[in-house]
């Protein structure tokens, strides 16, 4: 059978896969790159191909079903759905110590903003090749903040997210910073960044925004950042989005891993 007669049915039939099995067929996908010669014995090298023309972004159906597996509120089925439609609602710039760009997202079909090239950038290569996450979105809207200065005086802070994250499990909005802006933040703006008992950085005044519309919110920290990690993602992004490989080449390279075992 053909690589093209394949890839025609695995065409024709993943448009109407659910969001589970289109997820759950990536993380396989996934886990077979890390064995090249597994991946060439089963063929994920033309699966591989499909997938990143066919699961880039989730259908309106995969999307409603995803929705209704999360059991999301309407209103926060509204924002997600203004979200994905809308463009960022600010455009990032370099600072002193920040060095600001974009990143084309092959996942996405479009470039994702980033406001730093160590932290945000980092946290957008992880997004973007990690199973779990299904969608995400840059600066996706702003957030009136609400908390007590260190001074004890009230403060109203406009703040957007560096992201919107549709994963497997949730839908998150994401706050990255450096370990040690946080370190420093939590000194100076106590009520505001904090660590909870298990160590992990919460920010108590936008996860309370966030809830008003029915969506979570965490803050993550450079120091979840592998950057080793990074690097190899890097180094491998072409291999991930590699073009077509003739069947007589897939062949010649199956019996080249066997014969050298």
């Amino acid at each position: 059978m053909s690589c093209w007669y394949l890839r025609q049915t695995f065409c024709d039939k993943m448009a109407d896969l659910s969001w589970q099995r289109l997820a759950n067929l990536n993380r396989i996908v996934y886990a077979l790159h890390g064995n090249p010669s597994c991946a060439l014995i089963f063929g994920i090298l033309d699966v591989d191909d499909l997938l990143r023309e066919r699961y880039v972004m989730l259908t309106m159906a995969q999307y409603q079903q995803w929705c209704l597996h999360l059991h999301l509120s309407p209103q926060a089925s509204e924002v997600v759905t203004r979200v994905r439609s809308s463009p960022p609602v600010r455009r990032v710039g370099s600072r002193a110590n920040n060095v600001s760009g974009s990143y084309a997202s092959r996942k996405m079909g479009c470039t994702i903003q980033f406001e730093s090239h160590t932290v945000e950038l980092w946290a957008v290569y992880t997004m973007e090749y990690d199973p779990e996450v299904l969608e995400y979105y840059d600066q996706p809207m702003t957030l009136q903040l609400h908390y007590q200065a260190k001074s004890g005086r009230a403060v109203t802070a406009s703040h957007t997210p560096d992201f919107l994250v549709l994963r497997h499990d949730g839908v998150w909005l994401e706050e990255w910073k450096q370990e040690n802006k946080l370190l420093e933040l939590a000194i100076a703006q106590p009520h505001r960044y904090q660590r909870d008992e298990r160590g992990a950085w919460r920010c108590p005044p936008a996860e309370e925004a966030a809830s008003r519309l029915g969506l979570s919110y965490r803050v993550r920290s450079s120091a979840e950042l592998s950057p080793q990690t990074i690097r190899n993602l890097i180094f491998l992004e072409d291999y991930f989005f590699a073009p077509d490989v003739e069947p007589a080449l897939v062949t010649h390279l199956v019996v080249h891993s066997l014969n050298a075992w």
